[in-house]
C-alpha cells in the first residue's frame, strides 16, 4: 500500500490509537459534502442524496432524489400512502416506466410486473422490475425506497 496517506482504505490509519478518548482520531478530516456540491476526486465520486438540487416532487407530495455518479445513477424515492406510479409518476413523465434495481428502507410497495404478477417488497427486500411495471406503496406508511440506474459510459 505504501507510506501515502491519500491511499489509505483504513480510518484512522494503522498506528492511531482508535480508542474514544484519543484526541488524533478526531484530527482526521475527511471531505464533506455540500449543498449540491459533487466531489469528484480521480476514483471517487459522492453526492449527498439530502442536498442535491436533481429533485422531482410528484403531485402528491412524494418525491424522488437522484445522484448521479461516474457509472451509476442512485435514486431515493419517499412515496407517501396511496402514491402511485401509474397516476402520480407517469402522469408527469408522460413515460412508461423503466427497469429498476433498488432496495426498500421503509415501508411496503407492491410491484406490479407487465404481465400482471404482483409482488409485495418492504424493509430489507431487493428487487429488479422490468419495463412496464406498475407500483404503488400499501399501508398508511410511506414507503422509503433507493434505486439504482446503470449508466453507458
Amino acid at each position: 500500500m505504501g507510506s501515502n496517506p491519500a491511499k489509505r482504505t483504513t480510518f484512522p490509519p494503522s498506528g492511531v490509537d482508535r480508542s474514544p478518548r484519543c484526541a488524533a482520531c478526531f484530527d482526521w478530516q475527511l471531505p464533506e459534502i455540500t449543498f449540491g456540491e459533487r466531489i469528484n476526486m480521480k476514483n471517487i465520486v459522492a453526492i449527498n442524496l439530502d442536498e442535491t438540487a436533481n429533485q422531482r416532487i410528484f403531485a402528491d407530495g412524494s418525491k424522488r432524489t437522484v445522484a448521479v455518479l461516474a457509472s451509476v445513477a442512485v435514486g431515493r424515492g419517499e412515496y407517501l400512502p396511496g402514491w402511485k406510479w401509474s397516476e402520480h409518476a407517469r402522469t408527469q413523465t408522460g413515460k412508461s416506466s423503466e427497469a429498476h434495481v433498488g432496495y426498500v428502507i421503509q415501508g411496503q410497495m407492491v410491484i406490479q410486473g407487465a404481465d400482471g404478477e404482483e409482488v409485495l417488497v418492504g424493509p430489507g427486500d431487493a428487487f429488479e422490475a422490468q419495463p412496464g411495471h406498475d407500483a404503488w406503496v400499501v399501508g398508511n406508511e410511506a414507503c422509503i425506497a433507493l434505486d439504482f440506474e446503470h449508466l453507458d459510459q
